[in-house]
């Protein structure tokens, strides 16, 4: 797998939130490199892996005759990333990186068969924009670190670096094979797709408006040896292409110098049904009572929040999120307990496999909510008229997502629920393989994370005895999945895991 490495240094440019928003679409591990103080921007994506910069920290910062005054240290942050990048891989023992500058959206998995070398993206005889690297070991940095130039910028440094050891460093091809062989296009037949520096992204969405205010789009980078402008370029299923010779080439990334990440973001499937199916509203409701700040803070019941949405809604979309990184063309869901109102999860799952094939099955012993449920679902989902504990164990397919909000759950009394959850995980459990997805309903991480928090009518109460290993529904299922060795994704008001 390969690990992205972002790094965010002296500020937290607010756009690596769409760019990582981004890179979730894809299969990567993902790691962060930024100030602990800036971690609860970070709290959002539970499988991001935060790094604190201040235990990477070297000499640089006394070595460094860059300018650190312009833009809150633009030019020494730039080179400052490379040594916490450098000490990061080497300290975690990190393999097989590919680091993006925070403004550079990828839109492939990059599952290609790599050398054991640096890669990297050179636009001029003298210049690198380091925008995307490939570095598979970190020992293969210590000739950039060992012989940087701390009065010269990243860009100058990285092509120093590329020229001077072209036995362990390599190019990134910007463009194909129809120019002369150069450094440009060197790997394309490698690749059969081609990566930006930064061009075609100042091209396509102009320059950033500090630099140049206005629209400029259509900018023309000047450095650059490949005129962009002299190409067209097209969006197919939301990947940017150049067209050379009536040939359409993928683009594996594009350098958004503009700063406009969601302008040129994927808007894949999942996020249409997803931004169709859950409102966000902008004051609190019985049903949207999570409030979502400007700086991803998460607070159920919170007052003035920038938006609010179902207490349920980030669990949910990594659910499904996780569950789309499994790219199949047929899904098993089983639910137990059915839902067309509140969460309507049982419609929602109806929804996402019209999109994106399989099935549901769902079981209640509400015959009232069952048939209610069938007529608003299509033929892809079945609800049962049954005894969950029943009709499981008739169950033979694999299943891929499973989802538990069965037996309401008195969050004073808990163990009933939890119980009957574990009967109902037990029967089902050796149909989970690895990948699967298991959600559960109504296990809140703490009081505060009740629909509605303090507000909750049961806060206080459930304040003065709560038990963090008899919370809801799951608490139990969780025991059992920890001796399973399964992943926690995330846990708010409901718990998520994926079966490792």
């Amino acid at each position: 797998m390969i690990n992205i490495i972002l790094v965010s240094t002296g500020i937290l440019q607010e756009y690596i939130v769409d760019n990582i928003k981004q890179l979730l679409k894809f299969n990567f591990k993902i790691h962060v490199i930024t100030e602990s103080k800036f971690f609860n921007v970070l709290d959002q994506f539970p499988t991001v892996h935060k790094i604190n910069s201040d235990d990477l920290m070297g000499n640089f910062e006394s070595k460094s005759g860059l300018d650190k005054g312009f833009r809150d240290g633009f030019w020494h942050n730039c080179s400052k990333r490379l040594f916490l990048l450098y000490n990061c891989m080497k300290t975690h023992d990190i393999k097989n990186v590919i680091h993006l500058e925070n403004d550079v959206l990828l839109y492939d998995n990059l599952d290609y068969v790599f050398e054991n070398k640096v890669y990297l993206t050179m636009d001029h005889e003298n210049r690198c924009i380091p925008g995307i690297i490939y570095i598979p070991t970190f020992d293969l940095l210590t000739n950039l670190i060992t012989n940087y130039n701390y009065d010269k910028n990243d860009m100058i440094n990285m092509a120093k670096f590329y020229h001077a050891n072209r036995d362990i460093v390599t190019t990134f091809p910007i463009i194909d094979n129809s120019i002369a062989s150069s450094m440009y296009n060197e790997n394309f037949s490698k690749f059969n797709s081609i990566f930006d520096a930064a061009a075609i992204g100042q091209y396509l969405g102009g320059v950033d408006p500090r630099n140049i205010e206005g629209n400029t789009v259509g900018f023309v980078n000047e450095t650059c040896v490949i005129k962009f402008n002299n190409y067209t370029f097209e969006w197919v299923n939301s990947i940017p292409h150049i067209k050379i010779k009536n040939r359409l080439i993928r683009i594996n990334n594009l350098h958004i110098h503009c700063k406009n990440l969601k302008k040129f973001s994927i808007e894949n499937k999942l996020d249409i049904i997803f931004n169709n199916f859950f409102n966000k509203q902008t004051s609190k409701t019985v049903h949207e009572t999570l409030a979502n700040y400007s700086n991803n803070t998460l607070i159920p019941g919170g007052d003035n929040g920038l938006f609010y949405t179902h207490i349920c809604y980030h669990t949910i979309y990594n659910a499904l999120l996780e569950l789309t990184k499994q790219n199949k063309d047929h899904y098993n869901i089983v639910e137990t307990g059915c839902s067309a109102h509140g969460t309507k999860s049982t419609l929602l799952w109806d929804k996402f496999v019209n999109k994106f094939g399989g099935k549901v099955l769902s079981v209640d012993l509400n015959k009232e909510a069952v048939d209610s449920t069938n007529i608003k679902t299509s033929d892809r989902t079945k609800v049962t008229h049954s005894n969950s504990l029943d009709y499981l164990p008739t169950i033979t397919d694999k299943i891929d997502f499973l989802y538990l909000d069965s037996y309401d759950v008195d969050f004073l009394d808990p163990l009933p629920s939890a119980e009957h959850h574990l009967k109902e995980f037990n029967c089902i459990k050796h149909l989970l393989r690895e990948g699967s997805i298991v959600l559960i309903d109504d296990t809140p991480v703490s009081p505060e994370w009740l629909d509605n928090g303090k507000c909750s009518p049961i806060y206080g109460k459930l304040k003065s005895q709560f038990d963090e290993n008899m919370a809801g529904k799951g608490s139990l299922v969780c025991k059992e999945l920890e001796k399973m060795g399964a992943t926690k994704i995330i846990h708010q008001y409901q718990i998520l895991w994926k079966i490792t």
